[in-house]
């Protein structure tokens, strides 16, 4: 399908009018800009902005870890050879993940537990759900898959604070119908 995309890269969608939008980030906003109550993108300037900076939080953390995903997927992009030809790869694999559950992991986790704490408690920007909790939920959800060698599922659970951030995201009225319709 990548291949196929207007920029090479998914996701991609088609707007009822024919309009192409790409980049999950603009899709996300676009959705925020579509809620009737105006709580996911709030239209206030100092609310937007908390909206933004914690966005670019998230967008950070998928920075962070994106080396020691992509190493083990297109490792010529580290400077290693292919992955047929890395005798030592998976060690380099092993210890560039381990690193980031070890050091990385739990700074962000911090940081986000500090928003968490100085927006009330209960979401990053605040009393009511925003698209930034949206990908956060997403961004610190992946490290509970356990999809990923060497970062274990229970990498989180040494963050009650983020487990429970996670569990308000999942029971939110809206969050909660949308994955029932999922799992059907």
């Amino acid at each position: 399908k990548k291949a196929t995309t207007k920029y090479g890269v998914v996701p991609e969608m088609t707007l009822p009018d024919g309009s192409l939008v790409t980049e999950s980030k603009a899709m996300l906003r676009l959705a925020g800009e579509a809620d009737p109550e105006g709580k996911l993108f709030p239209a206030d300037v100092r609310s937007r902005l908390k909206v933004e900076m914690t966005l670019g939080l998230v967008a950070d953390l998928d920075k962070a870890w994106n080396p020691a995903m992509y190493v083990g997927m297109r490792p010529q992009k580290f400077g290693y050879p292919p992955k047929e030809e890395w005798s030592e790869g998976e060690t380099v694999i092993k210890k560039l993940r381990t690193e980031f559950v070890t050091n990385e992991l739990p700074r962000f986790m911090g940081y986000f537990a500090d928003l968490i704490k100085e927006s009330g408690g209960k979401f990053l920007c605040g009393e009511n759900l925003t698209i930034a909790d949206i990908a956060a939920y997403q961004g610190i959800g992946y490290y509970r898959r356990g999809i990923a060698d060497h970062v274990p599922k229970d990498c989180l659970d040494k963050f009650p604070e983020i487990i429970a951030y996670l569990g308000r995201v999942e029971a939110h009225p809206k969050v909660a119908a949308y994955k029932a319709s999922k799992a059907k």
